[in-house]
């Protein structure tokens, strides 16, 4: 068997390496821009749904 390259043997030994703060960070910043993105689309889908009840005043089907 051949052994884990130097970086791999942190995870199953519980050692966090000296990164995983700075990573972490670095993840919640993502998500939480991913959060205001996902809060944009759905905005901009609500605007686009007035929008077009507006232009067609027929009610949506029940399915949809």
């Amino acid at each position: 068997m051949r052994s884990p390259p130097p970086g791999k043997a942190n995870r199953w030994f519980g050692v966090a390496p000296p990164k995983s703060a700075k990573m972490n960070m670095n993840t919640l910043h993502q998500e939480e821009l991913i959060a205001q993105k996902k809060r944009e689309i759905e905005a901009r889908m609500e605007q686009k749904a007035k929008q077009s009840q507006a232009a067609s005043p027929q009610p949506p089907h029940p399915g949809e």
